[in-house]
């Protein structure tokens, strides 16, 4: 009758050691499945990081360019601005000249 006890205290602590490893197993694979899936987000995520970093270095070049582009319609507008006042000064400088040059000879012909 000991033996018996024995016996089926035994097979009750077997059949729980077996559930035991049964969970264990189980939840190992689930913290595996998790694992896979936070890699798989993360790959995917880092990819994203990767395309954005592109795009935002295209942007930049091209901004660069554009900056570029401003810098220089800016000065050709300066030279253009620098020209038409030398224009204005000789033009201003010439009709003066030329009214001068009408007094004399109204002061002639008088």
């Amino acid at each position: 009758s000991a033996m018996k006890s024995e016996k089926r205290e035994i097979s009750t602590r077997l059949v729980e050691m077996e559930l035991t490893v049964e969970d264990t197993e189980r939840r190992t694979k689930q913290d595996y499945d998790k694992l896979n899936k936070v890699t798989t987000e993360r790959s995917s995520l880092q990819r994203q990081i990767e395309s954005l970093e592109m795009e935002l270095q295209q942007s930049n070049d091209k901004l660069s360019m554009t900056m570029a582009k401003k810098n220089t319609l800016k000065q050709k507008v300066d030279d253009l601005e620098h020209m038409l006042e030398k224009s204005q000064k000789w033009i201003s400088e010439t009709e003066h000249a030329s009214n001068e040059q009408r007094d004399m000879q109204s002061k002639i012909q008088a």
